[in-house]
């Protein structure tokens, strides 16, 4: 999110923030580039503290019940993150209002077309493209005007999307470790996961064979 959309975010830094690779101080890029679980927490970590104190930083935690919960309600995931991230932009210009304001987005999936969603969350929308690589639009939030644009790899080409990509893995990997210490307190020796399908299946089996209630279960399995 910025309010000015001829602003490069990398140039406005540079050096001291910058690309992987870059040798800057501060690195912020798309989260699977510097992000490795040998290699731990600690390079998403300061790039998302160096930055903490900026006002359009926020996130939201969705837990699996609610998840599961919105799911059904809106009918798939796609839908549910793509309105959850337009809900939290709205909250963030109610927030920290201006006159105009620009918000980047990666897109989900392979959806192009955004207009009937972003109709939900702000008025006035306009199509301005809606091509293979970006899908952009005008709208209008009380007294903001907004230009809003879904990008395939934004998080690859713009520093605010690389860390909204970089704080959410964060809270992912730190919700997860916290998720297996706790089960390992019930069920010592247990092996760790990193929540992804193939290994979440053993995960879920050897819980299962170690004899966990099943409704146990069923409370951590994210629906598709």
């Amino acid at each position: 999110l910025c309010d000015d959309p001829a602003v490069d975010l990398y140039a406005a830094l540079a050096p001291r923030v910058g690309r992987v690779g870059s040798g800057a101080e501060i690195i912020v890029d798309d989260s699977k580039r510097i992000f490795q679980p040998r290699r731990g927490l600690d390079g998403l970590r300061r790039g998302c503290e160096a930055l903490v104190d900026a006002a359009w930083q926020s996130f939201r935690l969705i837990d699996v019940p609610e998840f599961n919960r919105l799911v059904a309600q809106q009918g798939n995931k796609a839908h549910l993150l793509s309105r959850a991230s337009l809900e939290l932009a709205a909250a963030l210009l109610r927030a920290h209002p201006a006159q105009g304001a620009t918000l980047t987005f990666d897109r989900h999936g392979g959806r192009r077309a955004y207009g009937p969603l972003l109709s939900e969350v702000f008025a006035d929308v306009v199509v301005v493209e809606e091509g293979k690589k970006i899908s952009r639009y005008g709208a209008r939030l009380g007294e903001s005007r907004l230009e809003i644009a879904f990008l395939t790899r934004g998080d690859a080409s713009y520093l605010e999307v690389a860390l909204a990509s970089m704080r959410a893995k964060l809270e992912r990997e730190m919700a997860m470790k916290a998720f297996n210490e706790t089960w390992r307190t019930s069920f010592p020796g247990l092996r760790s996961t990193q929540g992804y399908p193939a290994d979440a299946k053993r995960f879920l089996g050897e819980l299962y064979l170690r004899g966990c209630d099943p409704e146990e279960l069923r409370a951590i399995i994210r629906e598709r």
